[in-house]
């Protein structure tokens, strides 16, 4: 596969629902209005408090087109923000997953918790069994994602990954540097 990413249209960004310290909030405001500046759709997993609240009503508010995709059971307990562009409720979590993937032309790991680290390990997964080879950026900020980053390194060292470069994901510390890895 080349170093040129194919153009990005969609992006998916997986992140977390809670963030009670207000964590990260000057990266996710910067990184919401360069996506958005930057004409690139984005689709999430629709909830409106901690981190995803925080990236949905900035992009939202800056002009960008945000697609939700919801399960049923969480559909009752969220409440949507009014301007979303399109809500997609579907009936599983792993069906959600499908459609989150199947609507991205990439994804962006920000800061988050199970949630999120059981949707980053899956589409890397995805990757490493050549489901597709659309890219994955971790956004490391501050370090966040530094004791994932050496897991990946020891199971490599460990022969439980067989070769860590043969998955398409990159790893940025700043807004600036995750919308370089998608232009």
């Amino acid at each position: 596969m080349s170093e040129k990413i194919k153009e990005i249209k969609t992006i998916c960004v997986y992140c977390s629902t809670f963030n009670k310290d207000n964590k990260f909030n000057q990266e996710i405001e910067a990184l919401a209005k360069l996506i958005s500046k930057n004409k690139i759709a984005t689709v999430y997993g629709g909830g409106n408090t901690g981190i995803m609240g925080k990236f949905a009503r900035t992009f939202i508010d800056n002009g960008g087109e945000v697609t939700a995709v919801i399960p049923e059971f969480l559909h009752s307990k969220i409440t949507l923000f009014d301007d979303i562009s399109k809500v997609i409720i579907t009936k599983t979590m792993q069906e959600r997953k499908k459609k989150m993937f199947e609507l991205s032309d990439a994804f962006i790991a920000l800061p988050g918790g199970i949630g999120t680290l059981d949707e980053l390990v899956e589409i890397m997964t995805w990757s490493q069994l050549k489901i597709h080879d659309k890219v994955i950026i971790i956004a490391n900020f501050d370090g966040f994602w530094n004791p994932f980053i050496k897991l990946l390194e020891h199971l490599e060292s460990q022969t439980f990954i067989r070769d860590l470069k043969a998955i398409n994901y990159k790893v940025a510390s700043s807004p600036e540097e995750i919308i370089e890895l998608i232009k």
